[in-house]
């Protein structure tokens, strides 16, 4: 269970796992960014941007061998 930006308690089925770096709620979804360290041919180390929709209990890789720090959504949650 997780507090969002109001306060409401969120209960996560399968939360994210691995080495999260970052975590922003979206401003009017129930949905989660957070960036993921992942390895790549054991010699590689890439932070990518995933989305984790709250409801559905899955998450979306937005981004492939990035090194993205500290995302957050937009005000209106248009934009990451």
């Amino acid at each position: 269970v997780i507090l969002n930006q109001q306060g409401e308690k969120l209960e996560l089925k399968s939360p994210p796992s691995g080495t999260i770096s970052s975590l922003a709620f979206h401003p009017l979804e129930k949905k989660l960014l957070y960036t993921k360290i992942d390895n790549i041919d054991s010699k590689y180390l890439f932070s990518d941007i995933y989305l984790y929709d709250i409801d559905s209990d899955k998450s979306e890789k937005l981004s492939t061998g990035a090194r993205a720090r500290a995302v957050s959504f937009s005000d209106d949650g248009k934009k990451i």
